[in-house]
């Protein structure tokens, strides 16, 4: 009978470990009365998740460039390839879709910027607002231009791959390589034609912030709306930009994607201020009807900018939900979460790094074999390989820069009079600037 207190406890211990952790705060979405500091949690970490799986996604999407001889020409001579070789290419059936990952990474963007500033958080400081946006992205984006110019050298000596022009080199420097009469990227990273159109949408969101202030949410995202389907009207009435469209898959200027840019903005506002409506099952309803539209116009080959508004749309009606449903990540085993978090964590590192690993890796499987990598599943585990080596990228180069970008972000920070908004482009707000 001593004992039974003993084994009252060490049960109570086994079924305390058996529960789900409580002390996991990002795995349960709080109501809007608790702290920002738990919400913000919450939402990050589904946005991490997200991040990570679209990137992996882009990742092994471009792998089939360089690592796999494609499943055309397996199934143009048949006779030529191994049965094995014909059964895993049925496995890349959906990776052509992957390639919308980088509309989720537009979304995302535009959700994490505006996310602070949301429901007068703070106001936006110029200065601070600038130097956060510069050393968080342009350093670790030279630094890949770098390395895509040693990859592009060492291929040329390995296999003579072709080298980029010096003025296309100096393009992408300065982050201007999707203008000019040459409407492709460096040889060595060709992914990263979205930076400058990131680039852009920065530039364009303290537009967005004044004119949100000034006007409210209504007449704000119908001025980005317009805009961006004007936009898309020239693309469409110039050949010139059709063409370039087509041929290169993207176009160079941000206005086309800046309504799926704020679509990200406008769930950050609404989660801040807890305005999300109920109606759930209309919502997945029109989400999974999007996607079959987005699925179909990939499928068959739409002109590529209605895929990527329409994958736009899709991904803004699925983040929305997921936002609202983050308490089902408590499902998620510690550690299973915990991983997808580091792969949202090194995403930047990983999609400005996974195209020369590509490059490199297939001169050298050419220099020893002679010819194309034939199997899929060999060149998804390239695609595997890339993680390390973004790791070590984040590790070296992405979050050095990152605590510079904050601690700089910091300093450069002005404390302002209470209803004072100090270095924007307004100086007043309106009283009720309600989400909508």
């Amino acid at each position: 009978m001593r004992s039974c207190p003993k084994t009252i406890v060490s049960i109570k211990a086994w079924t305390t470990r058996l529960s789900p952790r409580k002390d996991f705060a990002l795995t349960h979405l709080p109501p809007p009365s608790e702290s920002p500091r738990t919400e913000a949690q919450n939402h990050f970490f589904w946005i991490d998740i997200l991040r990570g799986l679209a990137a992996f996604a882009v990742v092994v999407y471009h792998c089939r460039v360089d690592m796999w001889i494609g499943f055309k020409r397996i199934a143009a001579s048949p006779a030529l390839y191994s049965r094995f070789d014909h059964w895993t290419a049925y496995l890349s059936a959906p990776v052509p879709f992957f390639r919308s990952g980088v509309m989720l990474f537009f979304l995302i963007s535009g959700f994490c910027i505006h996310y602070p500033y949301a429901a007068g958080g703070r106001d936006l400081t110029l200065r601070s607002y600038s130097v956060r946006r510069f050393f968080r992205i342009y350093p670790p984006y030279l630094m890949a231009v770098l390395i895509a110019l040693v990859v592009e050298y060492v291929c040329f000596h390995l296999v003579r791959m072709p080298r980029s022009a010096p003025s296309k080199v100096l393009q992408t420097i300065f982050m201007v390589q999707n203008y000019g009469a040459d409407p492709y990227q460096m040889k060595g990273d060709p992914a990263l034609w979205s930076l400058p159109i990131e680039l852009e949408l920065y530039l364009l969101y303290p537009i967005f912030w004044a004119l949100l202030q000034w006007r409210g949410w209504k007449v704000s995202y119908t001025v980005v709306c317009i805009t961006s389907f004007s936009a898309l009207a020239v693309i469409l009435a110039t050949p010139m930009l059709r063409d370039r469209f087509q041929t290169i898959g993207q176009v160079g200027n941000s206005l086309m994607y800046w309504v799926i840019w704020c679509g990200g903005a406008w769930l950050a506002e609404e989660i801040r201020r807890g305005t999300t409506n109920t109606f759930l099952k209309t919502e997945l309803f029109l989400a999974v009807f999007s996607g079959v539209v987005a699925v179909s116009s990939t499928a068959t080959n739409w002109p590529i900018e209605y895929q990527e508004l329409l994958w736009g749309a899709f991904w803004f009606l699925m983040l929305r939900a997921g936002l609202r449903k983050a308490h089902l990540l408590e499902y998620l085993a510690p550690n299973v979460a915990k991983g997808f978090a580091l792969l949202g964590t090194i995403s930047y590192s990983l999609y400005l790094i996974h195209y020369p690993f590509f490059k490199l890796c297939s001169a050298l499987w050419l220099m020893h074999f002679h010819h194309q990598q034939t199997n899929f599943l060999v060149a998804l585990l390239f695609a595997v390989a890339t993680l390390p080596i973004a790791y070590l990228f984040y590790i070296l180069f992405e979050r050095p820069f990152h605590r510079m970008a904050q601690r700089l972000g910091r300093s450069s920070e002005r404390p302002a009079a209470k209803g004072v908004v100090s270095e924007t482009l307004l100086s007043r707000r309106p009283a009720n600037n309600q989400a909508s």
